[in-house]
């Protein structure tokens, strides 16, 4: 089929991604509502400008804070396009359109949306609430500016995205860079102060075009007064303000066409790395190969704990099986079902008809769905708190951290699982299990995923597999475990299959449509139809033989394998046929009594052991996963480090040696705010420490393998060890040594640096708790640390105690400045202003700019108990959301009570308790 034409190509994928970006996620609406918030509280908190020194001083800042509100704006295109590969590379695979339409189409979108519209209802919120100058060319010079910001610094967020291998390296790498260039806009640093060999960053900055023309539309044709004590009020042009920054007014139609060129040069240039990384369709990709090891399964003999699973027989029995869908559709109107050692079962269906369902509630997942299910195990009722600590579910979509290896996945599970066995009995355990499942070429490579390949898929299910069999769980269900494998490797896992359930595993595992030789591993089949019925319960062996009489039904004549011919009947126009004679036939008579037989004991007979998991003692689940955490942020941790010292040299070499003038006041100032910029936007780093892992987080804390609090204390002490000390150290010595800060001071510099990266960090993890795997948190995160430098820096011309107070950086700030400027004398030689006063001391600009000199260990205690908070407040939100919250039901508390009158009956009796149900 000859493709569309590239117009037409554009349209349909922008029409496309307009939906998505506006009401798939709803992220384009959220993005409007929160800017649209931003422009409320920013234009009262600059409203009512005056003509004074003030009035100039908030006109400078509020100008500024829109630019860095936008700049930072701009990550959401991280966000925006990075979840966009893995469907851009099945397109462009299949060949569906150009990737020039595509590039085009999502750029087109994106900045229509994001870069037209909603700093468009920014500006017409501040504009008027802050009292800029009332014109028309004024307001579209501050529009324009605004919108072009927002575009350029898309573009450079884009460009450091597609260099780095990872979305946490990409947007902190984005964040930082943005930083730097914010800090050659103009306002943290005058131009003649930046040495010569850096100034071409402001050429290059489009920040630094906006700022010059935004401030010079404002101030032009503006008239300031400045008052003194014992003088007249002076009226100074407002043309001569810009000038302070190095700017010149008559250049503003100069800087809006530089600030247009240079965003427009910013997309083109990203066009180059993300053609490069992303678009191509890449050639020769490593076929999906099973390195079969023929003699792993008998090379290796079988230790004490997986043979002696095979001396007794047990049973899963469910019944009476009633489930709710979140749309309230029900499924399987009480069904009964029996699983059995040594004889694995294959749950057969179409899509949609409750494989997946059924596995979930035997395996006591929480789920939205409403399940309602007596569950028995050897005998023994077991609850659904107990099912998940003991059936071994291996879902469909696994939850392996890619940064592991296949054998330290396994350890991690082992060591959970065997708190009290020595590391030589665990290292024995992974080493079997790796070697029982043909891993060995494998055990060292990393899994791997979207941001890198790693193991092949089928590798990858058997290692999905593998961290529920080390764990030695009598349970094991998989849903769907051979969907997207080939057809060799499919075989080879139900071999696996088969092998593990002959050693004694009750195994249990949904399949979609298997081949005759994959369906002939397992012993018993369960096929479900629409609405959960069941069309068949009974031996794979049987059934050819009951699929006779409705061979006739068959569209095709009844060709086909006995599985394929009664799924095709289920799925058209017979299958109440189908569901009738299952209600009348013979095997379904015979699972009744076997089910019977499982619930009652005979004389003599050995129940199997099947042994619940316990959650281990805190030491060792923080040992474990203090060790985990250090392998998955291995990687992030170097590339933060280098990032650090690039960040450190940057700074030193714009704030090289200050002076000590009134220029050198603004210096310290600027840096200090730089710091705090750079440091709270590689802070965002915290909001992805949830979304990669916290898939597997719910599942494993619902398996009993940690408890949320130590989860939570791995994450925030690893977090602080390798990213909060060592970068803001090496940063703080780079800057220290070019800046020339004094001497004999660097401990508390140090430490300012230290806690202000581990705060940030903390109320980023605080933040992406409550929503982990949500891209609205990004712009929300960029939002409060902004407004917490706004309230906690030099932007205001006034400040109240109690609103200084919540920001998070007014502790960190005012250590830093207080420890610089105390005791230190400044030269007054403001320019173009002559003056009798010679110098002031430091602490004389500390009361002028409201800088508080309080004791340190004050300050420290403000900064940790922040910290704390935040640290209380994600444990808080992740234990609530990992709370099954149980729900009302009448039918639910009578059988409850008969459950329990049964229980009561039969411990009188005096049966056998199995270690199952604890």
């Amino acid at each position: 089929v000859k493709p569309a034409n590239l117009p037409y190509q554009v349209f349909i994928l922008w029409e496309r991604s307009f939906r998505e970006a506006t009401r798939g996620s709803y992220s384009g609406i959220v993005a409007a509502a929160v800017v649209a918030t931003v422009a409320v509280v920013i234009g009262f908190t600059f409203s009512d400008l005056e003509s004074g020194v003030s009035g100039v001083q908030n006109r400078f800042g509020s100008v500024f804070f829109t630019q860095l509100f936008f700049s930072f704006f701009g990550l959401q295109a991280c966000t925006l396009w990075y979840l966009d590969r893995d469907r851009l590379d099945r397109e462009r695979a299949s060949k569906l359109y150009h990737v020039l339409a595509y590039f085009t189409s999502k750029a087109s979108s994106y900045l229509w949306w994001y870069c037209l519209i909603v700093p468009a209802i920014y500006v017409a919120i501040v504009y008027p609430l802050i009292g800029f100058q009332a014109s028309i060319s004024k307001f579209m010079t501050f529009y324009l500016c605004t919108a072009a910001s927002t575009a350029a610094a898309s573009a450079v967020s884009l460009i450091c995205l597609s260099i780095t291998s990872t979305f946490a390296s990409g947007i902190s790498l984005a964040a930082i860079f943005i930083t730097v260039l914010q800090m050659y806009a103009g306002f943290l640093q005058r131009r003649d102060a930046i040495p010569s060999g850096l100034r071409w960053l402001t050429d290059v900055s489009p920040f630094a075009h906006a700022f010059a023309a935004m401030i010079s539309s404002e101030f032009t044709g503006l008239e300031t007064t400045v008052d003194a004590t014992g003088f007249d009020a002076l009226t100074i042009d407002g043309g001569i303000w810009p000038k302070q920054f190095s700017v010149d007014p008559t250049k503003l139609e100069h800087n809006v066409q530089m600030l247009a060129l240079v965003a427009c040069f910013a997309w083109i240039l990203a066009l180059i790395p993300l053609w490069l990384q992303w678009y191509r369709v890449k050639k020769g990709l490593r076929a999906i190969i099973y390195r079969k090891d023929p003699g792993c399964s008998t090379s290796l003999e079988a230790p004490s704990w997986v043979s002696a699973r095979t001396k007794g027989s047990a049973a899963l029995v469910w019944k009476d099986l009633h489930a709710m869908l979140p749309n309230s559709s029900t499924l399987y109107d009480g069904m009964n079902g029996i699983v059995q050692a040594l004889r694995p079962l294959a749950v057969l269906g179409p899509s949609g008809c409750g494989k997946t369902t059924l596995l979930s509630c035997l395996a006591g997942e929480v789920t939205r769905t409403k399940c309602d299910v007596t569950v028995y195990l050897n005998r023994h009722r077991i609850a659904r708190s107990k099912l998940r600590r003991t059936v071994g579910y291996v879902r469909q979509d696994d939850a392996l951290h890619p940064e592991l290896t296949v054998s330290e996945a396994i350890s991690f599970a082992v060591a959970l699982r065997m708190p009290h066995s020595s590391r030589k009995v665990c290292q024995e355990r992974v080493r079997w299990t790796i070697g029982r499942l043909g891993l060995e070429g494998v055990a060292n490579s990393k899994v791997g995923g979207h941001k890198f390949r790693g193991i092949s898929g089928g590798e990858r299910r058997r290692t999905a597999v593998g961290v529920e069999l080390s764990v030695a769980r009598g349970v094991l269900a998989l849903d769907e475990p051979t969907s997207g494998l080939d057809s060799e490797t499919a075989l080879s896992l139900g071999h696996l299959l088969a092998e593990l359930a002959a050693e004694g595993c009750i195994l249990l595992a949904s399949m979609h449509q298997p081949s005759p030789e994959l369906l002939a591993n397992f012993s018993d089949t369960l096929v479900l139809g629409t609405h959960g019925r069941v069309a068949y319960f009974g031996a794979t062996t049987s059934l050819p033989t009951y699929i006779s009489p409705l061979r006739q039904l068959h569209p095709e004549g009844g060709h086909g394998t006995a599985s394929d011919v009664l799924l095709d009947i289920i799925s058209g126009d017979h299958a109440d046929r189908a569901f009738k004679l299952y209600t009348v036939a013979e095997e379904k008579g015979d699972m009744e009594d076997e089910i019977q037989s499982a619930l009652t004991a005979s004389p003599g007979e050995e129940i199997m052991e099947v042994k619940a998991a316990t959650v281990p003692p805190i030491r060792v689940q923080l040992m474990q996963l203090l060790l985990r955490e250090m392998r998955i942020q291995r990687s992030l941790a170097t590339y933060t480090y280098f990032e650090a010292a690039i960040a450190g040299v940057l700074l030193g070499m714009t704030y090289f040696q200050m002076s000590m003038r009134l220029a050198g006041v603004i210096s310290r100032l600027g840096l200090v705010f730089a710091v705090h910029c750079t440091l709270g936007m590689q802070a965002l780093q915290g909001l992805l420490a949830w979304r990669e892992g916290y898939t597997s987080f719910r599942r494993e804390r619902a398996a009993g393998y940690y408890y949320t609090g130590t989860f939570v204390i791995a994450k925030v002490v690893m977090d602080a060890i390798l990213l909060r000390v060592g970068p803001p150290a090496l940063m703080c010595c780079i800057v220290y040594l070019l800046a020339g800060l004094q001497p004999g001071r660097e401990a508390v510099c140090c430490l300012g640096f230290c806690l202000a990266s581990f705060v940030a960090s903390t109320f980023c993890l605080a933040l992406g708790a409550t929503a982990p795997r949500s891209g609205a948190v990004l712009p929300l995160a960029v939002l409060l640390i902004l407004l917490f430098l706004l309230i906690g820096g030099p932007l205001l011309a006034t400040q109240q105690g109690v609103l200084r107070n919540v920001s998070i950086f007014r502790a960190s700030f005012n250590m830093l400045s207080a420890n610089e400027m105390r005791g230190m004398v400044f030269k007054f030689d403001p320019e173009g202003v002559v003056t009798t006063l010679g110098e002031r001391s430091g602490e004389d600009w500390m009361t002028d700019l409201g800088i508080q000199d309080n004791p340190v260990h004050e300050e420290v205690g403000w900064l940790l108990g922040w910290s704390f908070f935040y640290v209380l407040f994600a444990w808080l939100v992740l234990t609530l959301q990992s709370v099954n919250w149980p729900s009302f039901s009448f039918r639910g508390c009578c059988a409850s009570a008969v459950a329990s009158e049964e229980h009561a009956q039969k411990r009188e009796i005096g049966r056998r308790t199995s270690t199952a149900s604890e």
